[in-house]
């Protein structure tokens, strides 16, 4: 594979709701049976390149997810057919897809970063597939194994590779597969939320440092990824405050760039994350 072609897999946008619902399972791995404190370090899955690498100010486990392929050996022929109460019904077995990432530590300090890194191993290996209680109902309606594995598929580009074609100095980096089954009959249950960033500088400055705000949107859903309306999001240390709509959708405008902690709370249950802004996922499961 040539270099100009491992650029064109770096440079292309990948997003899906099932996407950002496995996000939120492999932070809850790394967390929870990683143990490492979100408070310590943070995840993204964003690309790293030099400027965001250069703005990062603490320990940061990055997944940047460079390829989708499907994976042909496990796929299915044919139709399904299933019976549910006395009725036959008949579906096309879902594909099952590849996905491939570069798992990598950014930290000023070496061993920190080295520290970490090892951990992420050691948990990944522990876990070749998934466990079902960190997926969310998306991910396991269909009864298939979320398998992960340490061994990039052929013709997938190599970590070194990857580096050159983002023009970044290499660093130890893991090549981790995560193959999820995509559904042929899935439907859009909720809109498509995305982030909004503004840069302010001050124009009376000869030199003045940049005050980014970020205008983001999130989604708080709650058994069956079921959207929940009326859950109050908070801003921890300000006044702001949001009520999610109908579709389960809250809003904030001006932001800081950073970590930031919201507090949700619905009907008789409260939750407090922390997300790291910008990032690509605002998603808030009420368990």
């Amino acid at each position: 594979m040539t270099i100009e072609s491992v650029a064109a897999f770096c440079r292309k946008p990948m997003a899906n709701a099932i996407l950002t619902d496995l996000q939120g399972s492999l932070k809850r791995l790394i967390y929870e049976r990683g143990m490492i404190d979100p408070a310590d370090v943070a995840i993204a899955f964003e690309a790293p390149i030099r400027s965001w690498i250069a703005a990062r100010t603490g320990p940061t486990v990055d997944l940047y997810l460079y390829d989708i392929r499907e994976n042909t050996d496990l796929r299915k022929g044919g139709l399904e057919t299933t019976r549910t109460n006395g009725r036959g019904q008949i579906r096309m077995p879902p594909r099952r897809f590849d996905l491939c990432y570069l798992v990598s530590v950014l930290s000023t300090e070496i061993d920190d970063e080295h520290q970490v890194l090892w951990r992420l191993l050691l948990t990944l290996l522990k876990h070749p597939i998934l466990p079902p209680e960190l997926l969310p109902e998306s991910l396991r309606k269909d009864d298939l194994p979320i398998p992960t594995k340490l061994e990039l598929p052929d013709g997938a580009p190599k970590p070194l590779e990857i580096w050159s074609a983002l023009d970044v100095p290499p660093r130890p980096a893991i090549g981790l597969v995560v193959t999820v089954p995509a559904d042929l009959e899935f439907t859009f249950d909720a809109p498509l939320v995305l982030t909004r960033s503004a840069r302010y500088r001050r124009l009376d400055a000869a030199i003045a440092p940049e005050d980014r705000r970020h205008h983001i949107g999130g989604l708080v859903t709650g058994l069956g990824n079921r959207p929940l309306a009326g859950a109050t999001v908070s801003v921890a240390g300000s006044t702001s405050v949001s009520t999610t709509n109908a579709d389960g959708v809250f809003t904030f405008w001006g932001l800081p760039e950073g970590k930031v902690t919201f507090h949700v709370a619905h009907e008789n249950k409260s939750k407090t994350v922390i997300f790291a802004l910008p990032s690509e996922s605002y998603q808030v499961i009420m368990d």
